[in-house]
């Protein structure tokens, strides 16, 4: 499948998967035409057209291609695919409202603004790669850890939280767990 096409299709993937959440917020966890499973099918889908989509241009014979927006699309990549692994077991997909979006701008960049950055080419050490992408996956779980921390402080400075909004979040301590 054509890169362009298949950058096209996981944007439109994700943007969908936002909108379905936002609407499934607004309305309250029973809409019935974004249940929460849809909404997860349809997140992993854009998920693994954008790994797809990514690794060629990621992954070359000279070694890691870890140019500006790739890497950023790499991490908007492992936050959605760590945010959808999470809300297999605990109530935290509504954090896909702005990581979704986020991880389809940064597929757009990667579209629009294609650069290389080789990783020390083709010499390159296997421990050196590893370091890079754990550090990678470690920023994706510090960004979704810390736009939960943003949502709970939300939630705890209002007074009486009403709506929707109410109770949608994970308990705390479902995260601590």
């Amino acid at each position: 499948m054509n890169a362009i096409l298949a950058g096209l299709l996981a944007i439109v993937l994700y943007l969908t998967a936002s909108t379905l959440l936002a609407v499934r917020l607004s309305q309250g966890s029973i809409a019935r035409c974004c249940q929460r499973s849809h909404v997860i099918m349809i997140g992993l889908a854009a998920i693994l057209i954008h790994g797809g989509m990514l690794y060629p241009d990621l992954v070359t014979v000279s070694g890691l291609d870890l140019g500006f927006f790739n890497a950023v699309s790499l991490i908007a990549l492992t936050t959605a695919l760590l945010l959808i692994l999470a809300s297999l077991f605990e109530p935290v997909e509504n954090l896909g409202i702005p990581v979704f979006p986020v991880a389809a701008l940064s597929i757009a960049l990667v579209l629009l603004y294609p650069e290389e950055h080789l990783v020390a080419g083709a010499a390159s050490f296997w421990q050196l790669d590893f370091h890079i992408l754990t550090s990678l996956l470690s920023y994706s779980i510090l960004a979704l850890a810390a736009m939960q921390a943003v949502l709970l402080a939300q939630r705890g400075a209002l007074s009486q939280p009403s709506g929707a909004m109410a109770g949608s979040e994970a308990v705390l301590a479902t995260m601590d767990r």
